[in-house]
């Protein structure tokens, strides 16, 4: 937890950063980009140690902390300005981290993290069994990723009307 503190108090100006950190605040200086950053710190910090998801709001919550603030930090890397483009950036993040979930359910529940959320999961399944029963970690990971198509479905959906090219500076 130690670096994450003191990045968090290098992009927030409350010690003096490192020259990388120092160049980082320059390309992040817009507040919603350092508030992006924020919310990936405190992503990465939640995935320190077990996990469990409570429910389906949580589980959005965390995708955007460490997939849809990505979306956001990579338009202010590209120089996207058009405000357009943001939600389809933060929508395409979350997708991302919810297949990524999908796809290693077995393997994190070995960890001790489970996000699949409480609010869908059969009360009698255990997850720590997960690690032994690959039909159920298979069976709840397709309800996350029906979710999950939900948003790329959107995606494709609001993408036809986009123009081709997104306006950069």
């Amino acid at each position: 937890h130690t670096e994450l503190a003191r990045l968090r108090a290098e992009l927030q100006g409350a010690s003096a950063p490192r020259p990388i950190v120092a160049g980082v605040r320059r390309l992040l200086a817009d507040p919603l980009h350092l508030a992006a950053a924020e919310a990936l710190l405190a992503g990465v910090e939640s995935d320190i140690g077990p996990v469990v998801v409570a429910d389906t709001d949580a589980l959005v919550r965390y995708a955007y902390a460490v997939a849809g603030s990505v979306g956001v930090l990579m338009c202010a890397v590209l120089g996207v300005r058009d405000p357009v483009a943001l939600p389809f950036a933060i929508d395409l993040g979350i997708a991302m981290q919810l297949t990524n979930i999908c796809r290693d359910v077995k393997e994190d529940a070995a960890l001790g993290r489970v996000y699949l959320p409480g609010d869908v999961l059969v009360p009698a399944i255990d997850p720590t069994a997960w690690t032994a029963t690959g039909w159920a970690a298979v069976s709840l990971g397709m309800v996350v990723m029906s979710y999950a198509m939900n948003l790329w479905r959107g995606q494709n959906e609001l993408l036809r009307p986009a123009p081709r090219r997104v306006t950069t500076h």
